[in-house]
């Protein structure tokens, strides 16, 4: 997936560009990051985890994406990212399972690779109340870069990213569409 990513997007880079992943997507924009780095092809001017641990870190959640159907839908429900219609609608779900399924499958059986520190700015972001990411585990990404670190933790749970309060996008502050 990440040679495929890094090709496609290598004609791109002629203009500064940050990379920017949520949850399982923080764990392919750093490995993407490293890809980047490891083509010569240039490197983003900031890298931005948003809720996943560092890749360091062993996964210390429970395994879902080998449950059956059932359980899954229960723990969905649980996590609260997935919307109830989601979850409730047979052939909207049956189209859903599998690419949630490879989102978690990807992050509990990713193996880190010890290498270099990238060269680019690390921020990371977290929500105070997220259940599956501490924030001990969003700050350990600091050992990933030799460039500035910092962090934010904001209101919400995992999701505070696509949660809105008061009609309000939490992280752009635009108005509900």
């Amino acid at each position: 997936m990440i040679e495929e990513l890094s090709t496609s997007i290598i004609p791109l880079l002629d203009r500064p560009f940050l990379v920017l992943g949520h949850s399982v997507g923080a764990l392919i924009g750093f490995e993407l990051v490293r890809q980047l780095h490891k083509l010569g092809v240039g490197l983003p001017i900031h890298f931005i985890a948003s809720s996943f641990r560092a890749p360091q870190l062993p996964d210390r959640g429970p395994i879902l994406h080998n449950l059956l159907e059932e359980e899954l839908v229960s723990e969905l429900r649980r996590l609260g990212g997935t919307p109830e219609v989601v979850l409730r609608d047979k052939p909207l779900l049956a189209m859903f399972l599998p690419i949630l399924r490879a989102d978690f499958s990807l992050a509990e059986t990713y193996t880190y690779q010890p290498g270099v520190p990238l060269n680019c700015p690390i921020s990371v972001f977290g929500g105070v109340a997220d259940q599956r990411v501490s924030s001990e585990e969003l700050l350990a990404w600091k050992s990933q870069t030799i460039q500035k670190f910092s962090s934010h933790f904001l209101p919400g749970d995992h999701f505070y990213l696509f949660k809105e309060k008061n009609g309000r996008a939490p992280l752009t502050g635009g108005k509900k569409s």
